[in-house]
């Protein structure tokens, strides 16, 4: 229920092995993997989602329909579906055995509401930007160059990814990557809207570079953002532009 009143459709499985047929019939662009289901367990539902989308055959000692395997392939063949796994354990080693099976990050118990939100929220941004076409050739024309070097900015952004939601370091660069961009776009906006004098949109675009960066606990950042946010919706006289000044200044080591 938390998530659907977050704007999220959701759709749940008893076991893994439903989970497939699922899959099978529906397009998802995040799976909450429970780590511990009954018939077939979450680290090997993972394992076959993953064997299905690079094209490998599943473990043998998998038994599936052979329908359901056909759906599966179409499906699934040269796809990438993010998996976050969801565990009641915090052992020595568990980490490392969800990341083995194919999952892209891991959340243990209790799970706080905004961390799970968070998580999917990162999700969706490196969605929305690998759908945009100057990201796809972006993309292709940047697929032999290093990640984006570590700045402090940067690397206190990769340490909070790591930590936080135990993300893959190819889907950390990912969403470094697609912030970078997105931060650009929010900057330009504010500018526009500055120059323009409407309060509105500079309360929007605010609001949303806000989130942006606080996905990435980049709180100093936020602040400024959310200064703006205030005094926009207020229809103050504020001195935007310096505000905008420092957040290009503090945030030029993403472009």
């Amino acid at each position: 229920m938390m998530l659907e009143q977050k704007g999220h459709r959701v759709t749940t499985a008893k076991n893994g092995l439903k989970a497939l047929k699922i899959l099978a019939d529906q397009h998802f662009d995040a799976i909450l993997m429970d780590v511990q289901m009954p018939e077939m367990d979450g680290l090997t539902c993972s394992r076959t989602i993953r064997a299905f989308e690079q094209g490998r055959e599943i473990d043998e000692q998998i038994e599936l329909p052979d329908d359901l395997s056909t759906e599966l392939k179409k499906k699934l063949m040269g796809q990438t579906v993010s998996i976050v796994a969801m565990t009641a354990h915090a052992m020595s080693g568990d980490r490392e055995k969800c990341l083995e099976a194919g999952m892209d990050s891991y959340l243990t118990k209790p799970f706080e509401p905004e961390k799970v939100t968070a998580a999917l929220n990162l999700i969706a941004t490196e969605i929305s930007h690998q759908l945009k076409p100057s990201s796809k050739e972006l993309k292709l024309d940047t697929a032999s160059q290093s990640a984006m070097p570590d700045s402090k900015l940067v690397a206190k952004a990769r340490t909070h990814l790591k930590n936080k939601f135990n993300f893959k370091k190819e889907l950390i660069d990912h969403i470094l990557e697609s912030s970078a961009k997105s931060f650009v776009e929010h900057l330009d906006r504010l500018e526009q809207a500055i120059s323009q004098d409407d309060h509105d949109s500079l309360a929007a675009s605010s609001h949303a570079l806000k989130g942006s960066l606080l996905n990435l606990a980049l709180n100093e950042e936020a602040e400024l953002a959310q200064k703006i946010e205030l005094a926009a919706g207020s229809r103050e006289q504020a001195p935007y532009d310096q505000y905008l000044q420092k957040l290009r200044k503090n945030l030029e080591d993403f472009s």
